[in-house]
């Protein structure tokens, strides 16, 4: 296989993703001529990150870690908080929880759809939700991880290593590894998915194409 292009919608249309690899920039042009979408973002190594350029032009990007881990004995951290894994009736909880200047136009029908589709864990105080992180792809070959965000004001109580720990012991009882993408400048988040024994396996490109979707590990 000379390249290939992931195409994935698991939220609302302004999330669709879409992860291109290739060994020429010849292949990976004619793999984005095949993208049905005007609005997405996209994954891309860097050395193919100019295809995505040239072709859109004046797009918001950043440099992104892939950490991974293999599915090797996994046992989650004990805290007194417990992750419990959210229904899609709680989705307006979700709107109101993530920042909207990060979340971009994430919309409720988005994040009931997700809730839906995907596995999703938050840590709830007093019936608020004050720490969530979930799946953004679920596949036996592995589950990539996303969104996980604490309120500010319950962060330092090691709620974001907590959930994404129950998080990762069930990617790897149904998957062969777990998979974050992390802003290389999110120190916090990269911290946790250390100490949970994730280990950087590259550098990868994060760019949006007019959705306004931002990373969001934090």
């Amino acid at each position: 296989m000379l390249g290939y292009l992931l195409l994935y919608s698991g939220l609302s249309h302004p999330m669709a993703m879409a992860i291109l690899e290739a060994e020429s920039e010849e292949i990976g042009s004619k793999l984005m001529d095949v993208l049905p979408w005007e609005k997405f973002a996209i994954l891309v190594s860097p050395a193919r990150y100019n295809i995505v350029a040239e072709r859109y032009g004046s797009i918001w990007s950043c440099l992104e870690n892939e950490l991974s881990l293999t599915g090797s004995p996994f046992s989650s951290l004990k805290s007194k908080y417990e992750p419990i894994r959210i229904p899609s009736t709680e989705a307006e909880k979700l709107l109101d929880f993530y920042p909207r200047q990060t979340a971009g136009s994430r919309s409720l029908a988005g994040y009931e759809k997700w809730l839906d589709n995907q596995t999703v864990y938050g840590i709830f105080v007093n019936g608020k939700i004050v720490c969530v992180a979930g799946t953004y792809i679920e596949s036996q070959h592995g589950w990539m991880l996303g969104g996980l965000y604490t309120d500010p004001g319950y962060r330092g109580l090691g709620l974001g290593t907590t959930v994404t720990s129950v998080l990762t012991v069930e990617a790897l009882k149904r998957s062969q590894r777990a998979i974050a993408y992390v802003e290389s400048t999110n120190k916090a988040s990269l911290r946790i998915l250390e100490k949970l024994g994730y280990r950087k396996t590259r550098d990868i490109m994060f760019a949006d194409i007019g959705t306004g979707v931002r990373p969001l590990m934090s």
